[in-house]
């Protein structure tokens, strides 16, 4: 993969936005121009038709200039958070997502991303409030891009993830995780979860039947012989 340059990536953002805001300013004046029309007197109809198509031809080369500059400067944002992303600069990746969202809003992948950066950066948080603030955006921002998405198992791994590991409820986590495994048979890292979710809620049983799930279809020896270890604590009393 490329190296892409950060500083570079800013300058054609700064070109586009500035590009936008020239376009504005013509619109308003082209605006103006329009409303003129409104106000005509001892025109016929049809010469008010043909001074209004005439207007709307010049708004229409503006418009598409417009909107073609505004879809720009959203991936320009997308590109550059997951630059920062590369870089592990997770605050301002996240800045970054948040500014693509304005343009994209029903893109779950931004989503995603920003959910990412969030955790991240949570976890770099000393202060309990500061994280569990982080941690809850998070949530939200996944949980948003299981929405426009359902079945986008990542989100709903990542959403799981936090609900065992963070907010210690893995009665929510349950369910992502079902829909998961039952989409994707194959989906170890999601039965390992359920699994100990299942111990977490007392459901040893259920945990240990995931376990051996995992060692006869997994083809990795490391992940079957993480499995066996788990199941073997589980049976005998020590949970996983």
């Amino acid at each position: 993969m490329k190296r892409r340059n950060v500083p570079g990536l800013v300058l054609l953002f700064i070109l586009a936005a500035g590009f936008l805001v020239s376009c504005n300013k013509k619109e308003s004046t082209l605006l103006k121009d329009l409303e003129k029309t409104e106000n005509i007197s001892g025109k016929s109809s049809t010469e008010r038709i043909a001074s209004i198509k005439k207007g709307l031809e010049r708004y229409q080369k503006e418009a598409d200039r417009t909107v073609k500059a505004s879809a720009e400067i959203g991936i320009y944002y997308r590109m550059l958070g997951l630059e920062y992303m590369r870089l592990k600069m997770y605050a301002v990746a996240l800045e970054s997502f948040k500014k693509a969202l304005h343009y994209y809003p029903e893109n779950p992948v931004l989503f995603y991303y920003a959910g990412v950066c969030a955790g991240k950066t949570a976890q770099s948080k000393i202060k309990k409030d500061e994280k569990v603030l982080l941690f809850s955006e998070a949530a939200a921002y996944y949980k948003r891009a299981a929405e426009i998405n359902s079945n986008y198992t990542a989100a709903l791994f990542a959403l799981a993830v936090l609900d065992v590991y963070e907010f210690n409820r893995p009665y929510d986590a349950v369910p992502l995780l079902e829909r998961i495994v039952k989409k994707e048979p194959a989906n170890t890292n999601a039965m390992f979860l359920l699994a100990r979710a299942d111990v977490m809620l007392g459901k040893n049983r259920e945990a240990v039947d995931l376990y051996s799930k995992i060692v006869e279809g997994s083809g990795s020896e490391k992940v079957k012989n993480n499995a066996r270890a788990l199941r073997d604590s589980v049976l005998s009393g020590g949970g996983s």
